[in-house]
């Protein structure tokens, strides 16, 4: 999200941009300056949010400054007007998916940065209802600003090539996206359909995931892939499933989308705000069995499915996303 709020911001001729990246971030415009942060890691991330950030506004001393988790710089100045992006609370509704340090930072950095955010954007109603409901006080200075999704257009040129099977991609990265779920259904979908050429494939896999399904010859599963395979792998697929239990907004099904990817999703709130006719969209809740059917229609009607899908993304750009941002931005000024 960052990435492509900065390219847009990158297009602006009369902005002086400056961003506060990791060391080694690959994404530079020329047309931007770029100051690294001390290094990757926890501790590094944090010192440069509460130390680093602080000195670098009182020397470009900004009209405003961006920040893509909700947090107040502790030792930043409150005259400087800051606005800040929410995701989702997770770490409130599902603290089991956090580390305890995760946990502990959040719950002490997030509503200090909320409460004293010039403004705070949600990029769903529904991420929007869950900072009302945990800070109420912030009504009168938030937005809701939707996520692009055109930037996987480029996606497309680096289909993937190396995996000629046709495949359903699960992305398991965290443990909200259903996982265990997803492959009890792949078996019921296999016994009904033991001659589908569909494969499986599995991005974000733990080491216990990839033992447990080593041995499948219809599932492959990668635990991490550099971006530009990811991006191929993503654009090569037949459908997607996206059985999350818990989304702020869900770009993948977005991004799915804009590609004429059928998904097949929960029916989570932020899911279908937003891309609802671009899913199958299972019922809540849903058993395995019907999974399943889900996986073996959206497959065999996925060319229809697809082109349906693409429909919807049409207003969904990182333009429209910065003009309204942009709005808020001179509103603050």
């Amino acid at each position: 999200m960052a990435s492509a709020y900065l390219r847009q911001a990158a297009l602006q001729p009369n902005d002086d941009v400056h961003v506060l990246c990791p060391p080694g971030y690959a994404d530079r415009h020329p047309s931007v300056t770029f100051h690294d942060a001390p290094s990757k890691s926890e501790g590094g991330r944090i010192y440069g949010q509460h130390v680093v950030l602080p000195l670098l506004e009182r020397k470009i001393n900004p009209d405003i400054t961006l920040l893509f988790n909700p947090y107040s710089p502790a030792l930043g100045s409150r005259s400087v007007n800051r606005l800040a992006f929410v995701a989702d609370m997770r770490h409130l509704r599902s603290p089991d998916q956090f580390s305890k340090y995760q946990r502990l930072y959040r719950r002490a950095a997030w509503p200090v940065g909320i409460h004293r955010a010039a403004h705070t954007v949600a990029i769903s109603h529904f991420a929007l209802s869950e900072v009302l409901e945990f800070f109420p006080r912030a009504v009168e200075r938030a937005s809701v600003i939707h996520c692009g999704c055109d930037h996987v257009d480029d996606w497309k040129t680096v289909r993937s090539t190396d995996f000629p099977m046709p495949y359903a991609l699960h992305l398991a990265q965290r443990s909200n996206k259903g996982t265990s779920r997803v492959l009890e259904a792949w078996r019921i979908f296999r016994r009904l359909q033991p001659d589908s050429p569909l494969i499986l494939r599995i991005v974000g896999a733990n080491e216990e995931l990839l033992a447990s399904v080593a041995r499948d010859e219809t599932i492959v599963a990668s635990s991490s892939l550099d971006s530009t395979l990811f991006h191929s792998v993503f654009a090569g697929a037949a459908c997607l499933i996206f059985v999350s239990d818990y989304e702020g907004f869900g770009l993948p099904v977005a991004e799915a989308a804009r590609l004429s990817i059928p998904v097949i999703a929960t029916r989570v709130p932020a899911v279908n705000e937003e891309c609802i006719r671009a899913a199958h969209v299972l019922p809540s809740p849903f058993s395995t069995d019907e999974l399943a059917e889900a996986i073996d229609n959206t497959f065999k009607n996925r060319v229809a499915l697809g082109q349906q899908a693409r429909t919807s993304t049409t207003m969904a750009t990182w333009e429209i996303a910065y003009r309204k941002l942009r709005h808020i931005i001179e509103g603050l000024r």
